[in-house]
């Protein structure tokens, strides 16, 4: 390759490498799950209320209705924010696409706080996420969370 197609040659693989590289579906999912956690933990409702769609559905750990829409949602959220509930997760999430920019993640975590009788509890929980759309626009369609049962002896 000589003069000008060496420089064509040079122009295209540079226009290829500088190309902006757009995150997978799971990345997204994975993400906005990490964010999911760092908003409940710092007890943000508002912020954690605002990565939710505003149909958004969750059927909660410790609630026996499913939640639908954001003034459900928010119901359902503030007693164990104020409470300073936490969460973390355990071990690896697996993640799917689901198709048409929707993603399903589920796994494992752990809920832990203060009792009202100052008594710490641990609740081991298993979750799933159902996750819509990309990047900053990526939203949680809908949540179920319920108590892990313990190991057969």
């Amino acid at each position: 390759m000589k003069g000008p197609a060496l420089l064509i040659g040079c122009a295209a693989v540079t226009t290829l490498l500088v190309q902006p590289v757009k995150a997978a579906p799971k990345d997204d999912a994975l993400d906005l799950f990490a964010q999911w956690t760092s908003l409940f933990n710092a007890g943000d409702l508002d912020g954690l209320l605002a990565i939710y769609a505003s149909d958004a559905s969750v059927h909660g750990t410790t609630s026996p209705n499913l939640a639908i829409g954001t003034e459900a949602l928010k119901a359902y959220f503030t007693p164990a924010l104020r409470a300073k509930n936490q969460v973390k997760p355990v071990g690896d999430p697996v993640v799917a696409e689901a198709g048409a920019g929707a993603v399903v993640m589920s796994g494992y975590y752990e809920f832990s706080g203060t009792r009202g009788d100052g008594q710490p509890f641990t609740v081991p929980a298993r979750y799933s996420f159902v996750m819509i759309g990309s990047g900053t626009t990526a939203r949680i369609a809908h949540q179920h969370s319920s108590p892990r049962p313990r190991p057969a002896n």
